[in-house]
């Protein structure tokens, strides 16, 4: 039993009294069920189970009885461990057929609501949010400053980040395409800045040494 599963005193989205719980289509009991905010929770009599919601996997009614014959249910597929501690969790199946099947659907929209109140994160985002570049020392090449890229004759500046304090009409001017374009192929070619090429051949450094 899960000791964390108490009755909840707040955010209960559904709640269905004397519902039966099968655990991987074994029955475990009688169980009131609370679809809150947070979590999931069983409590029965010899029932506690708390389920996260980033645990389950997928959740459905089932109405085929060739599949399960206490249909309809509501059909939980839950990751016991996590994903993140694991190489393989522990995957389990939970059918919960409430007391009165007219409540299904009120069921699977609770759980379809406490899903998008705990969207998973994605790894490596802990909610900590990215800091604007500063450009406030940046050396820019001559002539390609923020006012090139606004367009802006003075009257027009730029915040710490280079486009904080950009207008919507300042934006639609950024002068992207006008930045000349580094092309390393045109280097390999001999085509350096296009006459660079030449003035090496003229200069004799590139010279054979055997002619």
């Amino acid at each position: 039993m899960d000791i964390r599963a108490q009755r909840p005193e707040a955010g209960v989205l559904f709640q269905e009294t004397r519902a039966q719980v099968f655990l991987n289509r074994e029955g475990l009991g009688i169980a009131d069920i609370f679809i809150t905010e947070d979590d999931v929770r069983f409590i029965g009599e010899n029932i506690g189970i708390l389920l996260q919601y980033s645990s389950i996997s997928v959740h459905a009614i089932t109405r085929d009885e060739s599949s399960f014959p206490h249909s309809p249910a509501v059909f939980l597929l839950v990751n016991e461990e996590s994903v993140n501690e694991v190489d393989e969790p522990t995957v389990c199946e939970y059918h919960i057929v409430p007391g009165r099947s007219e409540h299904l659907e009120e069921f699977y929209d609770a759980l379809c609501e406490g899903q998008t109140l705990n969207p998973d994160k994605e790894e490596g985002s802990e909610g900590d949010e990215e800091e604007p570049i500063d450009l406030r020392n940046f050396t820019w090449a001559d002539g390609y400053g923020p006012d090139f890229l606004t367009g802006a004759s003075g009257g027009q500046t730029l915040g710490p980040s280079g486009d904080q304090n950009l207008s919507v009409t300042a934006f639609n001017n950024l002068r992207i395409a006008d930045i000349p374009v580094y092309d390393p192929n045109s280097v390999m070619n001999g085509e350096q800045n296009g006459t660079e090429s030449e003035n090496m051949e003229d200069d004799g450094r590139y010279d054979d040494p055997e002619e």
